[in-house]
């Protein structure tokens, strides 16, 4: 929605003016706007998740409109856009590198799951040899983004792909991010890594299936019951961990799973690009109560939210399939 701007037609009298080689009256456009527009326009913003252009652009072009004329001005850099979910914040309205087109996640990944594209032989099996248990130095932060993210201490360092990595932090989102032949999970977990020989950030992506009567998943449990519920708010990990249980259960006999790997971005801003990502294809089961708790937290307690980012163009880019 946009403030319509009217502008009336010329008289004939204003016509014979013309031809005549006399100055045409110069008509002032005529705003329409009033404060029931822009009621309906922030109760439009209400019911979906990105409106553009935003409440706040009308409100700013009306305020515009009806302020006098003053000497230009040498404005100043412009403040941080915050970013987030909603309508007025959402990835529509995300700018810098992710708004550019290309190498960036999450992406879709379109193949018959039933009849899956020969596996790459040039790939390795993943097998994080995750700690047994991780039990001081973990820290729950909720980002005001819509989930928390669990910090690891240093130190947890293993084999991925060949080459040494450290996880640095987890977190989720709901629902899941990538999709699966046109299809979102309930949530997807992301396991950030730096890898510790080319510095670039890796990925483990991990879908996240809801079912009735499966069993709550300990790691999601302790994050939700350790994540502060203000934004910004920070605190200790209340019990140990196993990261093994946030992982899918393995296909063969070697530990390992089916995944995809391709060259991508971080999700949220600023988007950054040479990212490794790898995403397992086999979903993780747990109860689907914690997906509706995690979705209330997503929505601040209040009520149930999302988190995140549609799918971005492919734009060329090779998706690597490991068959387990």
């Amino acid at each position: 929605m946009r403030l319509a701007v009217v502008a009336q037609a010329p008289t004939p009298a204003a016509n014979r003016q013309n031809e005549a080689g006399a100055a045409p009256r110069v008509e002032r456009p005529q705003l329409v706007s009033s404060r029931r527009q822009l009621v309906k326009a922030g109760l439009a913003a209400g019911l979906c998740l990105c409106c553009p252009p935003p409440l706040a652009a009308l409100a700013e072009e009306s305020a515009a409109a009806a302020a006098p004329a003053a000497a230009p001005v040498v404005a100043a850099p412009p403040p941080p856009q915050p970013w987030g979910y909603s309508c007025l914040t959402g990835p529509e309205s995300w700018g810098g590198a992710c708004a550019t087109v290309g190498f960036q996640s999450p992406i879709a990944l379109n193949f018959d799951a039933s009849h899956p594209p020969p596996g790459d032989g040039a790939l390795q099996p993943l097998l994080p040899k995750f700690p047994r248990y991780i039990k001081q130095g973990v820290t729950v932060k909720n980002t005001g983004h819509g989930t928390m993210m669990v910090a690891m201490p240093e130190g947890v360092d293993y084999e991925l792909a060949g080459q040494r990595h450290r996880l640095l932090q987890f977190h989720f989102h709901t629902p899941s991010e990538h999709t699966v032949d046109g299809r979102w999970l309930a949530m997807e977990a992301h396991l950030v890594h730096k890898n510790l020989e080319t510095g670039n950030l890796a990925v483990l992506g991990v879908f996240i299936e809801a079912g009735e009567g499966w069993t709550p998943n300990p790691v999601i449990a302790e994050a939700l019951r350790s994540g502060p519920m203000a934004s910004g708010g920070e605190t200790l990990l209340q019990r140990p961990i196993s990261l093994r249980t946030l992982l899918p259960n393995a296909r063969a006999a070697d530990g390992s799973r089916p995944y995809v790997n391709y060259s991508g971005s971080l999700t949220t801003p600023p988007c950054s690009t040479g990212v490794d990502w790898y995403v397992f294809l086999d979903p993780l089961q747990v109860d689907a109560e914690q997906i509706v708790e995690f979705m209330y937290y997503a929505g601040s307690g209040s009520r149930p939210g999302i988190n995140n980012r549609p799918p971005q163009p492919l734009a060329g880019r090779s998706i690597r399939y490991f068959a387990a």
